[in-house]
């Protein structure tokens, strides 16, 4: 391990502790990390039930340390200078959008990974030398067979744009994390809650604290 790399995770444990404060990362559904400068992933274990994880422009050279969170659904790294090693994301079993855009991905071969992606359904690598190959839109397709866009257009180049179920369309993306209730017998199925959102200030931006309760009948 290189003096670097130590460094980089010291300083990403940091700036995880002033994003996520005393919270239980077991809780956090989603990270935006946007602001941090780290070259490798590190210190995410603990957050086993993410859904979002959001490090784009942080430095990144490849995704080395992303941990197994078979829960994540979206991920986005974009504008990194991450250039292979996507076989890492091989345990996101339920990942459905990632975005790789703006990293120095040259050939389809590098691509190959995301086939194993079993819930894949809309890939972005607008700005990756591999957009200019011949043929790229189709071996792409090919290779990921659930796919339903990529860079932003379905096979038919018609606009396809990512809605997932769990994000509502007055939510919005600034939060670094976001933390949900599991507290048994309030789930969402009842149709009387209502939402309260907290900000409170951290390291590196605001973070979205999400509770649920029922309504006074």
């Amino acid at each position: 391990v290189s003096q670097g790399t130590m460094t980089d995770a010291k300083a990403m444990e940091e700036f995880l502790r002033g994003v996520v404060g005393d919270r239980d990362p077991t809780k956090v559904r989603r990270l935006i990390l946007d602001q941090a400068s780290t070259t490798t992933i590190s210190g995410l274990e603990p957050f086993t039930k993410l859904t979002h994880l959001s490090m784009n422009g942080v430095g990144l050279t490849s995704l080395d340390g992303l941990p197994c969170l078979t829960s994540l659904k979206k991920l986005e790294v974009a504008d990194n200078t991450i250039s292979c090693g996507l076989g890492v994301l091989a345990g996101l079993t339920s990942l459905e959008y990632l975005t790789l855009s703006g990293n120095r991905l040259t050939n389809v071969e590098e691509l190959e990974p995301l086939g194993d992606l079993p819930k894949l359904l809309f890939l972005d690598l607008f700005g990756c030398e591999v957009t200019k190959g011949e043929d790229y839109r189709l071996h792409v397709f090919q290779l990921v067979p659930n796919l339903r866009s990529l860079d932003g257009y379905d096979f038919n180049m018609e606009v396809a744009e990512y809605k997932s179920e769990g994000e509502e369309e007055g939510e919005e993306g600034e939060g670094e994390g976001e933390e949900e209730d599991d507290d048994e017998g309030e789930e969402e199925e009842e149709s009387g809650q209502a939402k309260i959102l907290d900000r409170s200030k951290h390291i590196g931006g605001e973070v979205l604290r999400q509770e649920e309760e029922e309504e006074e009948e």
